[in-house]
């Protein structure tokens, strides 16, 4: 039987399909969360599960498990800290996903 070829870094064509199944599923869990009561189990439940692909995303991506792309205005501590991160993607010659480089 033939052996694969092991690697330590995600292919980015199964990155980006992992991406597109994590969309999907979150469009389909902010649908049903807005039917259901927040403090009730499956409120919970989904909360949790929106957080862990969040995660799961962020480290597949190389950046912090708790990375949140912020769209508003930055402390200057958060601006630093983001500049520092794409500056280490670049060297590394990899920008992180969704990024276009601006």
């Amino acid at each position: 039987m033939p052996r694969r070829k092991h690697y330590d870094t995600i292919r980015e064509y199964d990155l980006q399909k992992i991406e597109f199944q994590v969309s999907a599923l979150e469009r389909v869990i902010r649908d049903t969360d807005l039917r259901l009561t927040h403090s009730g189990p499956h409120g919970q439940a989904l909360m949790q599960l929106r957080k862990d692909l969040n995660t799961a995303v962020n480290l597949l991506n190389n950046r912090p498990a708790d990375y949140f792309r912020h769209n508003g205005h930055m402390s200057p501590q958060q601006v630093a800290w983001h500049d520092e991160f794409e500056r280490k993607c670049r060297e590394s010659g990899r920008l992180p996903q969704g990024e276009d480089g601006a």
